[in-house]
């Protein structure tokens, strides 16, 4: 429904949040050469906040989206950007989130906060998507990694992720990889320097220390690894009061036949295995 005043036509939107309705106000402007069109939330009084909050404004086949919040279980996503309407959809499009509670979307299995920027560019059928993810404190059962950050893209079917560091205590790790979403294929190749192994072994029934260092590659299909191989050495090495103090792994697992080497040192006494 609509009503037309002095100045211009207002068309109401419904917007909801479990099911307790809001309203949009638009108003359209009054021209015919250069129809435009805007809008935003009107308040009213007493009622809970709504799953979104935007203001749109029309001219011609494109579409301004401005100061909008959008609400993902609690968690709020601001979107803004230009749809040009046509035979296919073009976007250019920035989404930020600040601050999103991983707990809210994974029933308090994953703890932490992460924090995104996105872009969107190309069109509805072919689009772009590239940006960048921040963390801090991500929490698994007794698990922990203090900090982390990805750079990533999308385009024609496959994810990119440019570079990748996950920070735990003075060691880290960095990767980048390759995810096929139509084929399910995808590769790592990484570098891990520092790691203390403890903190990821506690758990175990043989909980070991040691300090890693080294490099890996990973590739496989879905849920399968199909090869993995890699350089690592760890140092000052302790095992059920067995200490070595140092030994390199060199593997390369391809199929069912895997490959390992183990040299290592305590005090001037080497040692092997493979």
């Amino acid at each position: 429904r609509a009503s037309s005043g002095k100045s211009g036509t207002w068309v109401p939107v419904i917007i909801s949040k479990e099911n307790r309705p809001t309203t949009t106000k638009m108003m359209m402007a009054n021209t015919l050469e250069r129809p435009q069109a805007s809008g935003e939330p009107r308040k009213k009084p007493n009622r809970p906040p709504a799953d979104c909050r935007i203001k749109i404004f029309f001219q011609n086949n494109t579409v301004l989206i401005t100061h909008s919040g959008w609400y993902v279980n609690d968690q709020a996503v601001k979107v803004n950007g230009l749809v040009t309407l046509g035979d296919e959809v073009g976007l250019n499009l920035n989404a930020v989130a600040d601050s999103v509670a991983l707990e809210a979307f994974t029933k308090n299995q994953i703890t932490g906060n992460v924090g995104a920027r996105v872009h969107i560019g190309g069109t509805s059928v072919n689009p772009y998507v590239s940006g960048s993810i921040k963390s801090d404190a991500i929490s698994y059962d007794n698990y922990q990694i203090d900090s982390g950050e990805a750079n990533f893209s999308y385009f024609n079917g496959t994810v990119d992720i440019h570079d990748a560091s996950l920070y735990i205590g003075n060691g880290s790790v960095k990767a980048k990889g390759q995810y096929g979403i139509d084929s399910g294929e995808f590769s790592i190749d990484g570098t891990i320097h520092n790691a203390e192994i403890a903190p990821f072994t506690q758990n175990l029934s043989t909980p070991a220390s040691c300090i890693v260092n080294g490099e890996f590659s990973v590739k496989g299909k879905n849920i399968d690894i199909t090869s993995l191989e890699g350089n690592i050495v760890g140092t000052s090495l302790s095992v059920r009061g067995i200490s070595i103090d140092s030994a390199r792994v060199s593997f390369n697992i391809v199929g069912p036949l895997p490959n390992i080497a183990i040299p290592g040192a305590i005090g001037n006494g080497q040692l092997s295995g493979s």
